[in-house]
């Protein structure tokens, strides 16, 4: 600072010289020297700060690249052997956290001055934070960093670790209110049976969640072992994966279960559960619930007991760890979690056998089977990175279905599924990606899990069942187990096992990795075109992948395609494969079948593909059909109308074959079949199409003579608790289709039944499937009084069927009422229910324009509200009639809105031009179909 002073004084010196007259020129000299002086150390300051400000932007750019270079997989440094884990839930609504500590016990594989491990939303401890080496010598820790995108932690040290062995060991702390999603170690709440409140905690890591709970390395592959401590409340029980060792006090209020070491697993499989459990179990299964309901864990616990054994048997490998509990949680986001000794599912593996449904031993046998069969399919062997997450999701489903079939009479199961020869998927249309998924960022993880994986995941096993034979199968997957107990794989892994069992001296060796690799690899999946030269008993065949007009890099995807056959003439219907079809074109020659057979290819669905024919197989198909349709055995029926449905939705086949095909329907009795769902949803599509409009009547006449042989059949009583659920689902069904179009025997008997209700004050039973077609008719015919009396309950009854059946009416007057409802803010769930079903109502939807007329406004200046219009307003341009009705009043609609919803609105009155053709060619279909009248020419059983 003196010197700084000093320097001025000077250079004022110096001014003031510059200004005496008698010192003449030097003084001028003088002063301009420090003028000069004093510019170019300015000038030298502006070059430094330039220099400065550049070089921290180079910097700052430089660590900003390195940030968003930095990659979410771990690096392969480091391994983890071994995990001390200690978890303290607190189960206070106010609180709801945790806290814990873990030592993580690790191998340095190479040189590294940088520890990384996951953590996501975790507040951890700095100060506890340490490393040290077998010794006991410390690593200094000079920098902990984050990398939130990528759930990272860093741990950056002064030296590198050398290829020795260390420990890690940190306290946490995080929050267990997930309400927005239960994943991590979550806390939630339920009530007993005196409506009192009870809280619990439980976990879902898979399959990148464990790094919420505590700090990991949350990668499949490193695998570790683990010993769990608890520390509960005393009034408290907790489980987790080991049976637990001991329990020691930890204060007044505390106790710390501490549990067996577990086997070497992923931390995905990592399991706790604390809260007021009961249990019942049967040697080393346990089956845990809350109180009041353990008495209904007795069928899951038999499932459990066949399943474990049969899987032991049919692998040859033993069930690994010492027990296995399955609990039942009241908040749980997935149906069930297979971690390793101890699963944890929704309620829905609980089965009331006084009131629950033949459906819910079903699905509770299906979800006990399909996670006892991870223990050995992605818990014993588990596959190396989420890309091969098929390797246990499509293998674990494929086995679903084998159990399920074996053990169908042992678990009194009546709804009779199709054995693993033939057993089909109803999924076709929502599989657009491949089994192996690419992993290029951490959302990609979870969007694996998708019907791909599970679906054609199993078919390719099912492929290769066929391919090898029963024996070489199972020895392929049993040894592929053995060998990789305890490891990670990848899918060439599967492949190898599948090869070496094959007989070495066999001639016919297949190459199972070159048929079924693109079979997983390749997007999709392809339709096989059948196009059949009568004279020459030949076809041609082509083959393209699924979607592909949406989809331009499929065009040159070529699967290699089993093709088996069965024609009328030779009714051999064992699927031997008569060619391979490695390219985009193909051809069979000699095909046993004269001008008037018909030929089935795939008919047992060998490979997961659909095949279209030429007009005329599909009408020689028809034709059988109506004759005799008992000739073509049920699963190769499933998968001719499947195949049919899924090409018609896709615009690859014609409206003619789709109907033509359906004619047959009163004489089928598979009820699998008749419930088709894809070929359901087209009807609907249809009948949605079409309403308004002169041809609904002859429209409604032939969906009546597709279910009036159901109804009859089935009619109105159900069975005991144990009926198929398939006639459970077809009388729900029959009863819908027939009442909503003024069948008379049915309307006047939901009627009857809706007055029997109304006037026993809602005492009468009526089973939950049939309760809609019961109030809607009732409502629609009923009086004024009924319809207001339910109305007047609704503040104290929330029954969603309740407040859908009262747009069924016809009473204009009610309607208006009903609408008034929409006005209630906030926005309450009710709001798009009832919008949806006065627009339904063949009698009333324009009711709802009227009540916009004067309300719109109102309601669009609710972005909820607006939100539901726009989105219904857009599922009415599958409606001729109505969308007309939406684009007529868009002008007066759009004037009371503000300019971004003016535009969203306009934007929804736009339909592509493929969307028209396609509901212009699908309108003069119907129209030309119907004036034909095929139904009324087949002979009725």
């Amino acid at each position: 600072m003196n010197k700084r002073e000093n320097g001025e004084n000077d250079v004022l010196s110096a001014s003031k010289k510059s200004k005496d007259p008698e010192k003449g020129g030097c003084g001028r000299m003088v002063a301009t020297k420090w003028k000069w002086i004093s510019m170019f150390c300015i000038f030298i300051l502006i070059i430094v700060l330039i220099l400065l400000i550049v070089g921290c932007v180079y910097i700052s750019i430089r660590f900003l690249a390195k940030k968003k270079t930095r990659d979410f997989r771990l690096p392969k440094s480091i391994t983890p052997t071994h995990y001390a884990l200690e978890m303290q839930p607190f189960l206070v609504p106010d609180v709801l956290k945790f806290k814990g500590n873990v030592e993580i016990h690790f191998h340095c594989n190479e040189k590294t001055d940088e520890v990384i491990l996951h953590a996501k939303n975790l507040s951890i401890d700095h100060r506890s934070v340490r490393i040290w080496n077998e010794k006991g010598k410390d690593a200094e820790i000079f920098k902990i960093d984050y990398e939130p995108e990528v759930d990272l932690i860093i741990l950056k040290l002064s030296e590198s670790l050398s290829l020795d062995n260390y420990v890690l060991f940190m306290d946490f702390e995080g929050s267990m209110n997930k309400s927005y999603s239960l994943s991590g170690f979550y806390g939630y709440q339920y009530e007993d049976e005196d409506n009192n409140v009870y809280h619990a905690a439980a976990t879902q890591f898979e399959p990148i969640s464990a790094r919420e709970a505590f700090p990991c390395f949350d990668e499949p592959e490193l695998k570790a072992t683990f010993d769990i401590t608890v520390i509960r409340w005393r009034n408290m029980t907790s489980i987790s994966n080991m049976p637990k060792v001991e329990t020691e006090s930890r204060g007044r209020h505390w106790e710390a279960d501490i549990y067996e070491t577990t086997m070497k697993m992923s931390t995905y499989l990592v399991a706790i559960v604390v809260g007021n459990f009961k249990s019942k179990s049967s040697g080393k299964i346990s089956l845990w619930a809350s109180p009041k309901n353990i008495e209904y864990v007795d069928y899951a616990l038999k499932v459990a007991e066949e399943a474990l054994t049969f899987f032991e048997v049919l692998l040859g490998i033993p069930y690994e760890a010492p027990k296995l509990d399955i609990v039942s949680v009241e908040e749980f986001d997935t149906r069930g979690m297979e971690n390793w000794g101890l699963i944890i599912c929704r309620s829905n593996i609980l089965y009331n056998e006084e009131k629950d449904y033949a459906r819910q031993k079903e699905e509770v046998a299906r979800i006990i089977i399909h996670e006892i069969a991870h223990q050995w399919f992605g818990n014993l062997v588990t596959m190396k990175w989420w890309n091969d997450v098929w390797l246990n999701e499509g293998i674990t489903s494929f086995m679903e279905e084998v159990t399920y079939e074996a053990l169908r009479d042992v678990l009194n199961v009546t709804s009779k599924n199709i054995s693993i020869t033939s057993f089909t998927y109803e999924n076709y249309l929502y599989i657009d990606s491949p089994v192996s998924k690419s992993i290029k960022k951490l959302e990609d993880i979870n969007d694996a899990f998708d019907y791909a994986t599970y679906f054609m995941g199993a078919s390719v096993m099912r492929l290769a069942y066929f391919l090898l034979g029963e024996e070489t199968f199972w020895k392929g997957l049993t040894n592929y187990l053995k060998d990789n107990s305890y490891g990670s794989v990848e899918e060439s892994t599967l492949w190898k096992y599948f090869t070496d069992a094959q007989p070495v001296m066999e001639r016919s060796r297949l190459n199972i990795s070159k048929i079924l690799t693109p079979w997983i690899h390749l997007n999709g999946y392809p339709i096989l075109f059948v196009e059949r030269d009568y004279q020459k008993h030949s076809a041609s065949l082509s083959q393209i992948a699924f979607n592909e007009d949406n989809q331009p890099e499929t065009k040159n995807h070529t699967w290699p395609i089993p093709i088996t056959y069965t024609t009328a003439k030779d009714l051999d219907w064992r699927p031997i494969i008569k060619m391979w079809m490695n390219t985009k074109t193909g051809a069979l020659a000699n095909i046993k079948a004269e001008g008037n057979d018909w030929i089935l290819v795939n008919g047992k669905n060998l490979a997961y593909y659909i095949v279209n024919y030429d007009e005329t197989n599909w009408n020689l198909f028809a034709k059988q059909l109506r004759e005799d349709h008992l000739v073509i055995p049920v699963t190769h029926r499933h998968k001719i109308l499947r195949d049919v449905c899924t090409l018609f939705r896709k615009n690859y086949t014609t409206l003619n074959a789709l109907l033509d095909l359906h004619l047959y329907y009163p004489f089928e009795e598979e009820y699998s079949i008749l419930l088709n769902g894809e070929f359901l949803i087209t009807l609907f599509e249809i009948s949605n199409f079409i309403q308004l409009t002169p041809d609904e009547i002859m429209w409604d006449n032939y969906i009546i003579y597709l279910y009036e042989p159901i109804y009859k059949k089935l009619g109105w009583e159900y069975g005991d608790r144990n009926e198929d659920r398939y006639a459970r689902n077809l009388r729900e069904i029959a009863i819908f289709m027939l009442c909503r179009r003024r069948y008379m025997p049915c309307v006047n008997t939901a009627i009857a039944k809706f007055k029997n209700w109304n006037e026993t004050n809602n005492g009468t039973d009526i089973s939950d499937e049939i309760k809609y077609a019961i109030m809607c008719t009732g409502i629609e015919y009923g009086r004024a009084e009924e319809w207001n009396e339910m109305y007047n309950s609704l503040s104290e009854n929330n029954d969603l069927l309740t407040v859908v059946s009262l747009g069924c009416s016809r009473n204009r007057t009610l309607i208006a009422k009903l609408l008034q409802r929409l006005l209630i803010k906030p926005k309450t769930r009710n709001f798009s229910l009832i919008l949806r079903e006065v627009l339904r109502n063949p009698h009333m939807w324009l009711e709802v324009f009227h009540f916009f007329n004067i309300h719109f406004k109102e309601l669009a200046e609710d972005n909820s509200k607006f939100e539901d219009i726009l989105s219904i307003f857009e599922e009415l341009k599958e409606s001729q009639v109505k969308f007309k009705q939406v684009v007529a009043t868009a002008n007066q609609y759009t004037k009371v809105l503000k300019k971004e919803k003016a535009k969203q609105y306009k934007k929804l009155l736009n339909i592509d031009d493929k969307i028209k053709k396609k509901h212009e060619q699908l309108l003069t279909s119907v129209k030309k179909w119907l004036q034909n009248k095929q139904w009324k020419k087949v002979r009725r059983p």
